[in-house]
């Protein structure tokens, strides 16, 4: 559950707060299965996760899956932020807007997923970064 940093949200402008923060944008990709690190929240930082979105292209019929996740550092807490599920060959395209944003703690990760030989995967993810 998110908490609230700001008691008085009427100053936000859209998902960013008005209070100073590090914007932050990343993109990256896999080829073939295998996972790929876009961004680890540093020491004594909290990243916000306002917008995502991921494209990916199977090139043989097979039974797979492709996704965005977040990975607070809680056991047990992978959040796939965005799927893609295939059992036919084809491309697919998936964007998200979070509104609260998505909280990750110092430690925790936004990672590219691919879980097939013939899947490739390309994503990015917007947000801001701000002190703990």
């Amino acid at each position: 559950m998110m908490v609230y940093r700001e008691p008085n949200q009427v100053q936000w402008l859209g998902v960013r707060p008005a209070h100073n923060g590090v914007q932050i944008f990343e993109h990256g990709g896999q080829i073939g299965a295998g996972t790929n690190t876009l961004y680890t929240v540093p020491v004594d930082k909290i990243l916000f996760v306002t917008f995502a979105q991921i494209g990916s292209r199977l090139v043989a019929d097979q039974d797979c899956k492709a996704y965005l996740s977040v990975d607070p550092r809680e056991v047990g807490a992978l959040r796939r932020v965005l799927d893609h599920y295939y059992d036919k060959a084809g491309h697919q395209a998936t964007s998200g807007t979070f509104n609260p944003p998505i909280e990750i703690e110092a430690g925790g990760t936004v990672k590219i997923n691919s879980d097939h030989a013939d899947l490739d995967v390309r994503g990015s993810f917007h947000g801001f970064l701000e002190d703990v």
